[in-house]
């Protein structure tokens, strides 16, 4: 792996990491655009899979809810997709001496 390509993937880890910060900050009620982005976004993709491995109608699952709207992500769901990913990214992409 090039030099520019691991800088590149360690800044973009870095990004993921801000977007879940903004995550949480929406469930904390600090309500900005990118927060909600960041909570519906991806859970559409759990939502589907969740709803045609099972026979309809589901509202939740362990990391997103979705009883009275679109699906978001819950606290878990933020944690799972956004803190674990970026800080595995964080580490694998870390500068070689």
């Amino acid at each position: 792996m090039t030099r520019a390509l691991r800088s590149g993937l360690r800044v973009a880890s870095g990004a993921w990491l801000l977007l879940g910060i903004a995550a949480l900050a929406y469930h904390s009620n600090f309500e900005t655009p990118p927060g909600e982005y960041a909570l519906i976004l991806p859970a559409i993709p759990l939502y589907l899979i969740t709803s045609a491995l099972t026979s309809g109608g589901v509202t939740h699952g362990l990391l997103w809810d979705s009883a009275h709207g679109p699906p978001f992500l819950t606290v878990p769901g933020v944690v799972v997709v956004y803190v674990v990913l970026a800080t595995v990214g964080l580490i694998a992409f870390r500068p070689k001496p």
